[in-house]
């Protein structure tokens, strides 16, 4: 009876086995899918519909932006948790992450070396123009298909984005956070 049981386990998890491995490597009906493994997203590789998870709060990406000029690239994604919203930053010069809320105030004209926020100095920690590529829901806010990227940094953590095009300018602010910080889940493709 125990050899029975034992040979109908093995055989039971051997199926599973192959099953699993075959669903891994599988394609999809609608074709392949560009999703990387779930280990694999990194803030500068999120994609629309992931979850990120961060301090316990799951946000939706509806939107993101590519920021690029070679050798730099930057993507700032959307992202919504009812009728919150944040923005995710990710930059590949320094490679580091940031939380971001919009401010809504007009940006000032012209950049300084250094911003005062609310009684913070902050340094530019650098300038670039980049060109923009867009894809889902980034809210009200229009990107120019070339902006000039401007991001100051404090010394708690502290980061304000500015974005610069021809005839607007879109100001965020927010604070660094530790790659361990954050886990992002695929989303369905």
């Amino acid at each position: 009876m125990e050899i029975l049981f034992l040979a109908l386990a093995a055989t039971v998890s051997f199926a599973s086995l192959v099953l699993w491995s075959k669903a891994r490597h599988a394609v999809p009906a609608d074709g392949p899918r560009a999703l990387l493994p779930a280990g694999d997203r990194t803030p500068l590789t999120t994609q629309i519909g992931d979850i990120v998870e961060l301090l316990d709060r799951d946000w939706l990406v509806e939107g993101a932006i590519v920021l690029s000029e070679s050798p730099r690239a930057a993507r700032l994604c959307r992202l919504i948790d009812g009728a919150e919203e944040r923005f995710l930053y990710a930059a590949t010069q320094p490679a580091d992450s940031a939380w971001l809320l919009h401010v809504l105030e007009p940006a000032p004209d012209g950049r300084a070396e250094e911003l005062l926020h609310e009684g913070e100095r902050l340094r530019l920690e650098s300038r670039w123009r980049a060109t923009v590529l867009g894809a889902g829901k980034m809210g009200r806010r229009i990107f120019e298909a070339e902006l000039r990227v401007y991001e100051y940094a404090g010394a708690g953590g502290r980061l304000i984005l500015a974005l610069d095009g021809a005839t607007r300018s879109t100001v965020f602010v927010g604070e660094r956070i530790l790659p361990h910080a954050i886990e992002i889940l695929p989303g369905r493709g």
